[in-house]
């Protein structure tokens, strides 16, 4: 009879299944959520797009007019997933091709090797290594850089795992912990850039007080990780994913004896230079997915001459490294597929509009918060840090200057509100991250909302302290 229970005990879907159930809701509520639109205008020497608050209105969707918005048939739900396959075509690749490096670095046993001489030298202080890591990729999102290393998450869960973690740790020092700079938005043109420009603010401007926002919600990402650490290392029963297996895409690493030889040591100072010059590249070069793919594949093939690994082995862990993402890959896609819904559907200005009326009275005090709160509920239907922002500023900062926030305040409660959008909503970055990593959201969510609660307080705290000081009041 245990049995029978145990087998009725329900068992929370997988990441792609979430996605194609979430965009089957959001496909009928195209019938019941009625279209709307804001005004557009594009800025001719930014290139940004501006939207006229005032000119919310309602829009009819019809059928003979395909260039307006439209209900989503059954069969359309379908086409908007292949749709959103072939817009996240850059990113997919991307992720294939890094992934087909760290197998190489992987299987040549350069990150073994790495791992066991890092435990010679920290000897039973190993833990350093956790907020070394999510220190250096927050600093790395800071800059903007958010998806460079998502083919790379195998690698830290394989490291987090020999080291006595477990995957969620693996995820937290690398790209999350890069979400966690990217929040903060310092020199980022894609969240910060953009709303201080919309909002005529002089660019990234205020960045001594967003590096101490920074600090802050750093230091509570990596005491609340290592007193998660310690928990599961003294009892790994207690770790949110215990009972799962990774070894299909967790790099391994657990020979103790392996060797750290010349190959592995060239080959690791090759990859961490390719590391910096993509974060160098994309600010200053302009790089994006397609120059860091092929960095990427030049790289694997220098890796390969190193260490003697003949064609045949070099194509099959590229075929191993598609076999490993293909899950992960394919929420991508479907994530890119649920915009599409909300955005052809007309559904999108007509959410901002309400959740805009709900903030606009709110006490001065309050009101960065209620920014905050209000990006956060937004970042369900706008992934994009740059389509919010050119979505919302030009309706938040008018609204901040009537209410006492300075322009300053609310870019930071933008950025923040839109940065944890990303690690709380399955529309955003956390559900490419778990499905990269295999790890089911309702397990992130386990680890994640107490940690989560925390940082909406202390941030609701920073952005008070912001009102009342009127930071940034001398540049409007």
């Amino acid at each position: 009879r245990r049995e029978m229970k145990e087998k009725k005990k329900f068992q929370a879907p997988s990441t792609p299944v979430l996605m194609l159930i979430l965009i089957i809701i959001l496909s009928i509520l195209t019938y019941i959520v009625p279209a709307g639109s804001f005004d557009r205008i594009e800025d001719p020497e930014t290139g940004i797009v501006n939207i006229d608050v005032e000119s919310f209105h309602f829009v009819d969707r019809d059928a003979s007019n395909p260039d307006g918005p439209q209900s989503e048939g059954p069969f359309q739900m379908f086409v908007d997933i292949y749709d959103g396959l072939v817009n996240a075509a850059d990113l997919i690749f991307l992720i294939f091709i890094g992934c087909w490096v760290a197998i190489i670095l992987t299987e040549t046993g350069a990150f073994t090797g790495f791992i066991n001489a890092a435990r010679r030298a920290l000897k039973t202080k190993t833990a350093l290594l956790i907020p070394g890591f999510i220190a250096v990729y927050a600093l790395d999102g800071f800059q903007g850089e958010m998806e460079g290393l998502y083919p790379l998450i195998g690698v830290f869960i394989g490291m987090c795992i020999a080291l006595g973690y477990d995957a969620i740790v693996g995820i937290v020092i690398s790209a999350v912990a890069a979400v966690i700079g990217f929040n903060v938005g310092g020199i980022s043109f894609y969240n910060t850039g953009i709303a201080q420009t919309v909002s005529g603010l002089p660019l990234f401007s205020g960045l001594g007080f967003r590096l101490i926002v920074l600090a802050i919600t750093v230091v509570i990402w990596i005491a609340y990780t290592l007193v998660y650490c310690r928990k599961i290392k003294k009892d790994p029963s207690k770790s949110v994913v215990y009972d799962l297996d990774f070894s299909d895409i967790a790099s391994d690493m657990s020979d103790e004896g392996a060797p750290f030889t010349w190959q592995n040591k060239i080959s690791l100072i090759l990859f961490v230079a390719m590391i910096l010059w993509v974060v160098y590249a994309c600010q200053k070069l302009g790089w994006y997915f397609s120059e860091i793919s092929g960095l990427y594949i030049v790289l694997a093939i220098v890796l390969c001459i190193i260490n003697k690994i003949n064609m045949d082995q070099a194509i099959g862990y590229l075929v191993d490294s598609f076999h490993g993402m293909a899950s992960g890959c394919l929420v991508i896609g479907m994530a890119r597929g649920l915009n599409i819904v909300l955005t052809s559907s007309g559904m999108s200005d007509t959410i901002v509009y309400y959740l805009y009326l709900l903030v606009r009275n709110l006490p001065s005090w309050a009101t960065a918060s209620g920014f905050y709160f209000l990006h956060l509920l937004l970042g369900f239907i706008m992934p994009s840090a740059s389509g919010m922002a050119s979505t919302t500023m030009p309706i938040i900062a008018p609204v901040a200057d009537l209410a006492g926030v300075t322009r300053q305040t609310a870019c930071l409660a933008y950025s923040l509100g839109h940065g944890y959008a990303q690690l709380l909503w399955p529309t955003n970055s956390i559900a490419i991250i778990c499905g990269l990593s295999k790890i089911p959201l309702g397990r992130w969510y386990k680890f994640f909302m107490p940690l989560f609660v925390i940082l909406s307080v202390a941030i609701c705290l920073i952005l008070t302290f912001a009102t009342i000081t009127q930071w940034g009041i001398e540049l409007q």
